[in-house]
């Protein structure tokens, strides 16, 4: 009787003290939020819920007034009773008889709503002790929404308000950066998040992993559920994905912290999409029929690209010193924009200001007589930064012409250094997301187009402008076009940039190619090593299935300043240049010798010349793309004026035509106000 009297005693210790006692004792269904449809996409992990309710008897709380849709709906599905239980206070969630009247139900639901109020109202109160007592005797426990959140072991309280993915890049120490592991600890060492793509939130998740790393020191993991998407766990441990998206497992291994900025991480990332399963205990996803393989085959250029949606020069001159300081070898700059632009005159004058170069302007928006810029030609032939101030249809432009056709080849030579400012950054990839910004459903209803880009950077997906408070409405299109791209494209990297922002991929002294993103906030970066991969099956209209993917593993970095080496080059082999012949160009002084003389360099408002000749010349005024702008004879002997006020302050070409030879001669000319 001793014997089995201590057995009893050391069984109990052991149960209590075992790995499984400090996990799953019940079961839980987290809803990454979005309507329940009845015959929808609800319909199974809402039935997993009944089913494992033993008396089938469902609690439906919040802290509001509700209708009666969701309990009919749960009644739909078998349950014996569904009831609205509505708790707005501490005072009444800890009333001595709570307990026992939520005790009488086999599984809680929580609603959506705002997290904040379910844990200052429900914690350390009779209704935490009867959600704990439920789940522990196998009962059921979910929510969607906030609902699902205060499921979370260490849970984002939001008691500062929402915190959005820009705050996470931006600072994780920030005041919405709210984690307690002081409520519903079912799972410890895990944070849940919900309405995970349909809201952008990878970057929130990331952060608040860090967050509680700075704190605490210790990684913990994280789970993303989409809205329309449910994660069904049982007393196991063995959470099964249901629904229309996907579950999203990180696993981080380090980060690097700094100001509150991460400044390097590494996360391992799974998705799970539905029927699909992972053990929460030991970190495994279950078998499972991915039938695609995306495998990265790194081609890297030996050339160099800058890339950012910001392009007011204030902002950008951090960025611009690093390209000047970085530029492989010494020619002119190539500035290529449409002559609308406004800031064209700012940027010239900084880029002269701060290195030795000549810069020389391209209107791309003169598709126009490209036969005739031979001087435009050979100048983008010495040019060694080429930089693209926010330039409209550049791909049309560079496929419209001998002189677009040799700007697309100069782009791609060996040392080049290309700069991005705008829209334009999206395209450097082959193909792009064309109308992520037109309609925030394009993902969901997976009516993403994707256009051919500049294919500068083949191994890259960038979206520039990604996480942005003004984004907010297209975060799932954003997301979903660069995972799209990186498996279906074999890519090897996806790039999100934020506001004042920027990507670098240049190559040092050991030919090694780098990447970097940097700038005012952290950025976030994916790497593929290989993975294996499928879109959903579910559908969301008709035959249609949402643009979301299961795959084994990505590798998530969120970072900053921080460079990464990430293969060697090599030069590619390249003809020289052979210079096309042009006019011939004359000084000032061997123009007089013709019998005209330019008497006035920089000009205003009059080109003033004085003719000393029998001869007749044509002059013409040319942009230095080769545009022409203004034409007239000079015939009379003497003092000639002629008016050129309506030319902005910019480089022109004057043309100085012999009306008997045909033969031009060019002089570079300054117009200011």
């Amino acid at each position: 009787m001793i014997f089995t009297s201590n057995f009893r005693i050391l069984l109990a210790l052991f149960i209590c003290l075992s790995p499984l006692a400090l996990h799953a004792q019940g079961n839980l269904m987290l809803v990454g939020g979005g309507g329940e449809s009845d015959g929808g996409w609800s319909d199974t992990p809402y039935q997993w819920m009944v089913d494992n309710a033993e008396n089938k008897k469902i609690g439906i709380i919040s802290y509001s007034d509700a209708d009666n849709w969701l309990p009919d709906y749960f009644v739909s599905l078998g349950a014996t009773e569904a009831t609205n239980i509505k708790i707005d206070s501490r005072e009444l969630a800890d009333q001595t008889n709570i307990l026992d009247s939520l005790n009488q139900y086999d599984a809680l639901f929580f609603k959506g709503g705002d997290q904040s109020r379910y844990y200052e109202y429900y914690r350390n109160t009779a209704v935490q002790t009867a959600i704990e007592e439920i789940y522990n005797r196998g009962g059921v426990i979910g929510g969607t929404s906030a609902g699902m959140a205060i499921l979370s072991g260490v849970m984002f309280t939001a008691a500062e308000g929402s915190a959005y993915p820009y705050d996470a890049l931006s600072d994780i120490n920030s005041q919405y950066m709210t984690l307690e592991n002081d409520f519903l600890s079912f799972y410890p060492d895990y944070i849940f998040d919900t309405h995970f793509i349909e809201r952008g939130r990878t970057s929130r998740l990331i952060g608040f992993l860090a967050n509680w790393y700075n704190k605490q020191e210790e990684l913990i993991k994280g789970i993303g559920i989409d809205d329309r998407t449910a994660l069904c766990i049982n007393e196991s441990g063995i959470g099964t994905v249901y629904g229309t998206g996907a579950a999203s497992i990180y696993h981080p291994q380090d980060f690097q912290i700094q100001d509150g900025k991460i400044i390097h991480s590494n996360v391992n990332a799974i998705q799970i999409t539905h029927t699909q399963s992972y053990n929460l205990n030991n970190g495994e996803t279950s078998e499972r029929d991915l039938a695609n393989q995306s495998e990265p085959n790194l081609n890297l250029p030996y050339y160099q690209v800058y890339a950012t949606s910001e392009a007011v020069l204030s902002r950008n001159k951090g960025m611009l010193e690093e390209v000047i300081s970085k530029n492989l070898f010494n020619g002119n700059i190539l500035l290529i924009s449409n002559s609308t632009n406004s800031k064209i005159s700012s940027y010239t004058a900084f880029l002269e200001e701060n290195s030795s170069s000549e810069v020389v302007f391209l209107d791309i928006s003169a598709t126009e007589d490209q036969e005739q810029q031979i001087a435009l030609r050979n100048n983008i032939r010495k040019t060694s930064l080429l930089l693209f101030l926010e330039p409209h249809n550049l791909n049309d432009y560079l496929n419209s012409g001998p002189t677009g056709e040799l700007l697309k080849s100069h782009m791609t030579r060996n040392k080049i250094t290309n700069v991005f400012l705008g829209d334009v950054a999206n395209q450097l990839g082959a193909s792009y997301a064309d109308n992520i910004y037109q309609d925030p459903f394009n993902a969901y209803y997976n009516d993403l187009e994707f256009s051919k880009g500049l294919a500068l950077l083949n191994d890259f997906s960038i979206i520039t402008e990604a996480y942005g408070l003004d984004d907010k409405d297209y975060y799932e299109n954003i997301s979903s076009a660069v995972v799209d791209r990186i498996l279906n494209e074999d890519l090897k990297y996806g790039v999100f940039l934020t506001g004042n922002t920027y990507f670098s991929y240049t190559i040092n002294e050991a030919d090694q190619a780098l990447i970097k993103m940097d700038g005012d906030l952290s950025s976030v970066l994916i790497e593929n090593s290989s993975t294996r991969f499928a879109q959903t099956d579910q559908t969301v209209s008709g035959s249609i299935s949402r643009l979301q993917y299961a795959f084994d593993s990505l590798s998530y970095r969120i970072t900053k300043g921080t460079e990464y080496e990430i293969g060697e080059v090599t030069p590619q082999e390249q003809k020289d240049y052979e210079f096309e012949e042009a006019e011939e160009i004359l000084s000032t002084i061997e123009l007089r010798d013709l019998g005209v003389s330019l008497l006035q360099n920089p000009i205003n408002d009059k080109l003033k010349l004085n003719k000393q000749s029998t001869q007749d010349f044509n002059l013409q005024i040319l942009s230095v793309d080769g545009k022409p702008l203004f034409e007239r004879v000079l015939k009379n002997n003497g003092f000639n004026e002629f008016n050129v006020g309506y030319l902005p302050e910019s480089r022109y070409i004057l043309i100085v035509e012999d009306v008997l030879s045909h033969k031009k001669y060019l002089l570079n000319i300054v117009k200011t106000n």
